[in-house]
């Protein structure tokens, strides 16, 4: 949720981002599979940046999705559930 507040990224970029997308030297990620099927830079700051700096160094060295799922690595984590009831929070 973060990621998307900070960013902007859809739903399915966030769950397909993987960590060779991720530049923590130059703060931006870049998206190959976007919506219009255009590459894009996104930047990413502040508390995202810390959170996925924090995430990278207890990552799950059996797949390169920066959210795999529990059950399978290769698989992005579906986070339907969560995302609905934070907004209905929201």
């Amino acid at each position: 949720m973060l990621i998307a507040i900070s960013t902007g990224m859809r739903y399915n970029e966030i769950r397909t981002l993987t960590w060779k997308q991720i530049n923590f030297l130059d703060k931006s990620l870049i998206l190959h599979k976007t919506k219009n099927e255009e590459s894009r830079r996104v930047p990413i700051q502040g508390d995202a940046l810390k959170e996925l700096q924090l995430h990278a160094k207890i990552r799950r060295l059996d797949t390169d999705l920066v959210f795999p799922s529990p059950k399978d690595p290769h698989t992005p984590y579906d986070v339907r559930s969560a995302w609905r009831a934070a907004r209905k929070r929201a």
